[in-house]
């Protein structure tokens, strides 16, 4: 399930911006720093902050990032829109 998830969530996030949703970025935020919630589902939010906002990366995130580096490769294979991505 992490392909759904990982398509989910910055699904969810691209369509919040197109509208303007300015909680956005703290829901992102919340998501990728709560260490309760799957590794995948975290690294999707994270992706989508990165998206959401032009804020430096922080020190957390470069970690949850390199923790999830080998996981996420996996993931990304996974998902329906990768061929998208060329």
């Amino acid at each position: 399930m992490p392909a759904v998830r990982i398509s989910l969530v910055p699904g969810h996030t691209q369509l919040a911006i197109e509208c303007e949703d300015a909680d956005v970025v703290p829901w992102t935020a919340g998501i990728w720093a709560d260490g309760n919630a799957a590794l995948d589902v975290r690294f999707a939010a994270a992706l989508a902050w990165l998206c959401a906002t032009p804020d430096p990366v922080s020190a957390a995130m470069a970690g949850l990032l390199a923790e999830s580096a080998e996981l996420s490769a996996e993931w990304i294979r996974e998902v329906p829109w990768r061929s998208l991505l060329g």
